[in-house]
């Protein structure tokens, strides 16, 4: 039993004498493990997942967008309009040619669940949350700005800093055109985060940044809809915890849809492009 993915036509799904390839001089020589069944993604998806853990890749929780179909023969059904595999691209039930397998073993390679992704962040997810003084500020808030976006917390030692003082000097250096823009901090450690401590923090990066926060529940809903990974990690040997998380600053437009990211480490004067080109 084997489980195998193909757009295309050709040498897929089955055995072939390697000895005829004109390669296989150099597949005598360089080949570190014979035998090995090579038939997702050119072989070069599972030939990795191998090497790195000697097992199959599993994607239990894939939606069923991601699964292909079978026919009552354990075929992988095609849609009524593709064309046979010997004349182009097959078309199966399933966004990017099915990825998964329908009891869920993973074939091919997919976007990760977290930023950076091709996956956009979730649409139209507008999030309502609390500013310093207890006002609940909603993303529709901003309707008509730019929004650079950026989720941390107030006691990052380095990205946070560095990031958020980044967009604290792109601001600057846009001049009167920073006002079309408005920057937001959501922290993702609201237990220590009180609000004394946002409204400092903010406020020396730049005085137009808006610090947001919530319960654990509200932080963890939009970083889940923007693919933001975020974890509680235990020091060692302390009380004390640390927050691992992705650091990337998102850029909406005027209606809160994504547009992009900057990501740690982008120069200001590249975010000040980016924005100029954005704001015309």
């Amino acid at each position: 039993m084997f489980a195998a993915m193909s757009q295309v036509g050709g040498w897929t799904m089955g055995y072939y004498d390697g000895s005829k390839f004109k390669l296989w001089q150099w597949a005598r020589e360089y080949t570190l493990a014979d035998r090995f069944f090579m038939a997702a993604f050119g072989g070069s998806y599972l030939n990795h997942q191998y090497l790195v853990c000697a097992c199959a890749p599993r994607h239990d929780n894939a939606p069923e967008s991601m699964r292909a179909r079978l026919d009552p023969d354990g075929r992988l059904t095609k849609r009524p309009d593709s064309p046979s595999a010997n004349v182009g691209a097959v078309h199966v039930f399933s966004s990017g040619g099915g990825q998964v397998t329908p009891d869920g073993l993973s074939v091919n390679t997919t976007q990760p669940p977290y930023q950076p992704s091709g996956v956009p962040p979730a649409p139209g997810g507008p999030f309502t949350l609390a500013d310093p003084v207890g006002r609940r500020v909603a993303l529709d808030d901003f309707r008509g700005k730019l929004v650079l976006l950026y989720f941390g917390f107030a006691s990052c030692p380095d990205v946070c800093p560095t990031d958020l003082a980044t967009i604290g000097v792109a601001l600057r250096e846009l001049g009167g055109a920073a006002e079309a823009v408005q920057p937001l901090f959501v922290t993702l450690d609201p237990q220590r985060d009180t609000p004394e401590v946002l409204r400092e923090y903010a406020a020396a990066f730049h005085p137009r940044f808006v610090a947001l926060t919530g319960s654990e529940a509200e932080a963890r809903r939009v970083a889940r809809d923007f693919k933001v990974y975020y974890a509680k990690v235990k020091q060692p040997g302390t009380s004390t915890y640390t927050i691992e998380h992705t650091a990337y600053t998102f850029l909406l437009d005027r209606e809160g849809r994504f547009l992009t990211l900057f990501p740690p480490g982008t120069p200001a004067e590249r975010m000040v492009f980016m924005l100029r080109e954005v704001l015309g």
